[in-house]
């Protein structure tokens, strides 16, 4: 896995659960990643906290980025940890971590993000073997061939991946590359009481659970039963993936078929030019998630999220292949809330249905949606006005098993 700043739960989870782990430093570095900056609570309110660092090149690697404004940095952040968790109950355990960010003296984005990850991992009594990627002598500069050629150096017969890479995975067929098989870390975390939070807000940094469990509770946490814990492979092998280039031709199809376009707020036909440059502007934007739901490695719909930050709610939109079989609708929307949820990290999906579109209300409905108002005559298709109704789902109400 990549060198997380700050990571969440999960990471620990997973590195608890490995029996060889390498830290991915070698490859490029995301915009706006979680390489670079993690959630923390500042009384019922997320908070980023950020590392600045030194902009090199669009294509820089994890392990050649360069920390900007270091001392500086160091003493706010320290100061901004030690602030925002001062009341809590295990504030002197997380004292800790604020110690080894104000007095560290790492020069580079991977150096800082390992050093942190191992640090608390002393704590939490997790003795799994680490080494850096970077430092593996790797041949293959292609993101799966790097990881299938680390798994051969180190003798591994399964890939634990975090479910976030399912969708590349997929696309570039790991599995029929490689012997080596390929099972997914469980990412449904459960609740822990979070010290002025009526409601529980996931996915924080092990900052915020270190703060409210302590370090021998926190243990005890990563090491406990997560909900859903059976599931470790995907759902009758059905994902969603990043929408590409090749996916415009189909989704276009889809987009302009009849059986779509009347439950759309633009109801005329899309034509080429038109679908490329929503795309390329979509691309552009890292809000902007568009995806593709796939069961059995064939293309069955469409879904995209629209960040907005930094509340962390989303609008989503989502439509089924013309031709997909009765209960495809289900399936995409159950996979898309998940990775949501799980991936993206959502706190809340936002959706707006046509009140005259019956069966996406129903399905709104059936996955836990609350009906949250009705905008009436809100849309006009250009000869009759329609009601819109609008749906909201928070991460702690989603519940897998609907």
């Amino acid at each position: 896995m990549q060198p997380t700043f700050l990571p969440w739960g999960g990471y620990f989870r997973l590195l608890r659960s490995a029996d060889k782990f390498v830290f991915l430093d070698n490859v490029q570095l995301a915009r706006q990643s979680w390489q670079t900056r993690n959630r923390i609570l500042v009384g019922d309110r997320i908070h980023w906290v950020t590392v600045p660092i030194q902009h090199a090149s669009l294509d820089q690697r994890i392990d050649e980025t360069r920390l900007s404004d270091g001392a500086r940095w160091r003493k706010k952040t320290s100061r901004v940890l030690a602030q925002s968790y001062a009341r809590h109950p295990y504030k002197s355990d997380l004292d800790h971590l604020i110690v080894a960010i104000e007095n560290g003296s790492e020069e580079t984005l991977s150096e800082l993000n390992m050093a942190l990850v191992m640090k608390a991992m002393v704590k939490l009594k997790i003795f799994t073997p680490v080494q850096r990627a970077s430092q593996m002598a790797l041949a293959s500069e292609d993101r799966t061939d790097k990881l299938i050629e680390i798994g051969h150096k180190l003798g591994c017969t399964i890939y634990l991946s975090p479910l976030g890479s399912a969708e590349y995975l997929a696309a570039d067929r790991f599995v029929e590359r490689t012997s080596i098989k390929l099972e997914y870390a469980n990412e449904g975390p459960p609740p822990y009481k979070q010290r002025g939070n009526a409601e529980f807000v996931s996915h924080m940094s092990i900052v915020d659970i270190v703060a409210n469990l302590g370090w021998e509770g926190t243990a005890e946490y990563i090491g406990g039963e997560w909900h859903g814990e059976s599931n470790l492979q995907l759902q009758d092998n059905n994902l969603v993936r990043p929408m590409t280039a090749m996916d415009l031709p189909l989704v276009l199809q889809w987009r302009n078929h009849w059986d779509v376009r009347p439950f759309m707020y633009t109801q005329h036909e899309i034509p080429p030019d038109e679908h490329l440059r929503w795309f390329e502007k979509a691309e552009q934007d890292p809000n902007r998630h568009l995806l593709i739901f796939e069961k059995n490695q064939t293309p069955m719909g469409y879904v995209s999220f629209r960040v907005i930050r930094p509340s962390e709610n989303a609008h989503w939109g989502f439509y089924c292949a013309p031709e997909a079989p009765k209960g495809t609708g289900r399936l995409l929307a159950w996979t898309a809330v998940q990775y949501a949820f799980s991936q993206l990290r959502l706190r809340k999906i936002c959706g707006q249905v046509l009140a005259y579109n019956e069966s996406s209300v129903r399905l709104h409905l059936a996955l836990g949606f609350k009906q949250e108002g009705v905008l009436r005559h809100q849309h006009f298709d250009g000869q009759n006005y329609h009601d819109v109704v609008c749906f909201g789902l928070l991460a702690d109400e989603w519940r897998p098993e609907n």
